[in-house]
């Protein structure tokens, strides 16, 4: 058995393991998962690993309250980055630079080109080429993943949003979990 396996029985028997691996930082929570089975069972082999946590719902319990504390972190991570992007955007303007031109500059160049492809798919009346008319439906599906990070560059992400909001409706804060492990002792 592979750790992909692993996890995807997981996934079913845990909640809280299956919304952190198939959330929107699913791959890099994935791997930090990864370790955190091994460290919670003590053993690196996944059929072990897994059997540990089938027989043992407080190990099962304490993979949760450490997957939700790597979701914690991996947000941190994610929000501080923005953070550091928006004051370094600030700060160039503050200082006049050059350089502060650039992300306004790309925004205006990728929306050109986005309302350039709709009008030639949706509004130009020319026929074009079956190789033609599959690379310009190749370069709008491109331009509509940039327009779509220009606006959240410059607007938000309400997806971001909606995720912070249910990791932390989702999550337990450790001392209920500790007081919830210790009353069945």
């Amino acid at each position: 058995m592979d750790w992909d396996k692993v996890l995807s029985t997981l996934g079913s028997l845990s909640p809280v393991v299956g919304t952190a691996i198939g959330g929107p930082a699913g791959a890099a929570i994935g791997l930090g998962v990864k370790g955190l089975i091994s460290l919670v069972t003590g053993s690196n082999d996944p059929q072990t690993a897994l059997q540990i946590l089938q027989a043992d719902p407080n190990k099962l319990l304490e993979l949760e309250e450490k997957t939700k504390e790597l979701q914690l972190q991996t947000y941190q991570a994610t929000l501080a980055d923005r953070q550091d992007a928006r004051k370094t955007m600030v700060s160039l303007t503050q200082a006049n630079s050059a350089i502060a031109w650039g992300p306004v500059i790309v925004s205006i160049l990728v929306l050109a080109g986005f309302f350039t492809c709709v009008d030639l798919v949706f509004l130009a009346k020319s026929a074009f080429t079956a190789e033609q008319a599959q690379l310009l439906n190749q370069l709008f599906g491109a331009l509509v993943v940039m327009a779509t990070g220009v606006v959240q560059f410059w607007i938000g992400s309400t997806r971001g949003s909606q995720n912070k909001d249910l990791t932390i409706a989702n999550s337990v804060p450790a001392d209920v979990v500790k007081q919830i492990t210790n009353q069945g002792n």
